[in-house]
């Protein structure tokens, strides 16, 4: 079972090139984090692994980042259909403004991008077609995007991602 898990996270980490939005950050640090992802997922990473048809019609997940659990609930579009169907996943996010996290993919995802006008703590949305953000402060913004989806209870969200780039696990 572990060898599967395993074999799992490296093969949905290598469907997903890690990059900043910005394009800032090479393929020298990508193949450091898809080696390492294995090794650093969560130790109950066991019971997060769902089978892929049970994915498609899931309306929840578990998101763990640094040791912290959080639910997130998608939307009800193609974008986050979509996105489930690239998971179970490991990603390093990359910091950004002080209130989100974020990362481009290697592929495009559906979108519908809107402006929403107000973000709030524990949005999950898609910049663009490929750049995937974790918002963990509310604020307003001018910026159109479309809706992943939303962490359950964000409280402790920003303590758990800190400051830094952190490895986040989707399930």
């Amino acid at each position: 079972m572990k060898r599967i898990i395993v074999l799992l996270l490296i093969l949905g980490s290598i469907t997903m090139l890690m990059t900043a939005c910005s394009n800032s950050n090479e393929s020298a640090t990508e193949e450091t984090t898809l080696a390492q992802s294995a090794e650093t997922r969560p130790p109950n990473a066991e019971t997060m692994v769902v089978d892929e048809s049970q994915l498609k019609n899931q309306k929840s997940s578990n998101f763990n980042v640094n040791g912290a659990g959080f639910t997130l609930i998608y939307a009800e579009n193609e974008t986050a259909a979509a996105f489930q169907k690239m998971l179970p996943a490991s990603m390093e996010m990359t910091e950004l403004n002080g209130n989100e996290k974020y990362l481009e993919l290697s592929t495009t995802l559906p979108s519908h991008p809107e402006s929403v006008g107000h973000i709030e703590a524990g949005d999950v949305m898609l910049y663009q077609d490929n750049c995937v953000v974790v918002f963990y402060d509310s604020f307003d913004t001018t910026y159109s995007y479309t809706r992943i989806g939303k962490i359950e209870n964000p409280q402790g969200l920003k303590e758990a991602l800190g400051t830094g780039n952190p490895l986040i696990y989707f399930s």
